[in-house]
């Protein structure tokens, strides 16, 4: 099946190692050809690109490049332990479903055209809830809300406002509080043997 695999993809490639334009785009652009014109059929199997290479007189890595660059823009899937085969929905069938859809473009509150992603993002509520229900495991972002010592955490909170007073109240560092800095880097080496001072922490915003 390799075998007649190859030579039916030979009769598809014609490449002029005179041309100007590199071999591996040569490659690419018949390949990418064949597939939009249906000459290779959605599923269908491409042999191993040492095989195709020794074939067309070529260095490996010369397909290689091709293989990837189709692989990239979606013409192409790979198989873990299977080969590379034409993927079954092409990137340019997409394109063309789109087109036939005419939409209104998304505008920002200035007016401006937003991308995509801007779009979602500007759909999005101001504070959406991430999670519902009640608390599972292995939730991104979530920790263990339940076990959390809520009445505790209130106290020390009332008891930290107490004694700090309109302190807390300023603006802070933008690396973070330096108190809470330093707990943290005494945590770290007690319970975690890690030699830090409270200048090699920082308190960040994000979860990330």
């Amino acid at each position: 099946m390799t075998k007649y695999a190859t030579a039916t993809l030979l009769t598809l490639i014609a490449i002029d190692p005179a041309a100007p334009v590199p071999l591996y785009q040569q490659i690419y652009d018949e390949l990418r050809a064949a597939i939009l014109t249906g000459r290779l059929a959605p599923g269908a199997r491409l042999p191993a690109t040492r095989e195709l290479a020794n074939a067309l007189g070529v260095a490996r890595n010369t397909v290689v490049n091709s293989f990837d660059q189709l692989l990239a823009e979606g013409y192409l899937e790979g198989r873990v332990g299977d080969g590379t085969y034409v993927t079954q929905v092409l990137p340019d069938d997409m394109l063309h479903a789109r087109a036939s859809v005419q939409r209104a473009p998304h505008l920002g509150p200035d007016g401006h055209r937003l991308s995509h992603q801007g779009a979602l993002l500007a759909a999005a509520p101001a504070n959406p809830v991430l999670h519902e229900g009640p608390p599972r495991v292995f939730r991104p972002f979530v920790p263990a809300l339940d076990r959390f010592p809520i009445a505790l955490w209130a106290q020390l909170t009332a008891r930290c406002y107490r004694r700090s007073g309109q302190s807390l109240l300023c603006a802070s560092p933008s690396v973070g509080y330096r108190p809470l800095r330093a707990a943290i880097a005494s945590y770290l080496g007690a319970a975690r043997a890690v030699r830090c001072d409270p200048d090699q922490v920082l308190i960040v915003a994000g979860a990330q």
